[in-house]
This record gives structure tokens, sequence and C-alpha cells, in this order.
């Protein structure tokens, strides 16, 4: 999708920031961590991964996926694909591709705060 003139993404603003204020070269990123997420799409994804791990009715949605523990057709391989699937983490994927920084999402983070971390390797 062609950028608006004069709007940037959220990914170029993300890479902008690691670049420049912390000096870092792309390839140098290992986390992307999205506090208190409240976004729509992902928030719909965390909680759909959720339920696909069978939590509890009003449990808190609190989880840790690592691809390397997620089998082929397992729960757990449907829960990491429905999150990375999700806006944050396209946005995720995004930044690995655009930006060439060459690691995969092997981990998916949802914390007690609503927080959303991804590492990458």
């Amino acid at each position: 999708m062609p950028k608006d003139e004069g709007r940037m993404y959220l990914s170029d603003i993300m890479m902008g920031l690691w670049n420049k204020v912390a000096g870092m070269s792309p390839k140098d990123l290992e986390i992307v961590r999205y506090n208190y997420v409240t976004e729509k799409n992902t928030n719909e994804a965390i909680v759909k991964a959720s339920d696909v791990l069978g939590r509890e009715e009003n449990a808190s949605i609190v989880f840790t996926l690592e691809i390397a523990q997620a089998a082929p057709g397992s729960k757990e391989k449907e829960a990491f694909d429905i999150v990375v699937a999700s806006l944050f983490g396209q946005l995720t994927e995004r930044l690995n591709v655009e930006f060439s920084i060459e690691k995969e999402i092997t981990k998916i983070e949802v914390t007690k705060d609503s927080d959303l971390i991804f590492t990458l390797e």
C-alpha cells in the first residue's frame, strides 16, 4: 500500500529511532516490545490465541510461545501463527523484511500488563 504524501510507516519511524537515537544497526534488533497493547486486531488475536491454548473463562491472558516447542499442527503452533498474523505481528515481520534484519520471530510473550514481546533470532 503506498504511503500518503508526508506520512511515514510506523516501521520506518521505529527503525529511524533504532538507528538514529540508539545508534544501532537493524541486525542488532533482538526484541520488539509493544507496551500495553490496546489495538483491536492485535487484542482479538491475543484473546483467540489464548483461547486456542485453553484459557479459563475470565482468566488473565498471560502466555509465552516458542516456535521451537510448537510442533506443526499443535495448539501452540496455531496460537503462534494467530499472533504473528495480527497487526503488530505483521509490523514486526515488516521490520524484518524491509530492513533486512534476516531474523525470524522465535518467541512471543504476552505479559500481565498487556505487553506483547516478539523475540527475533
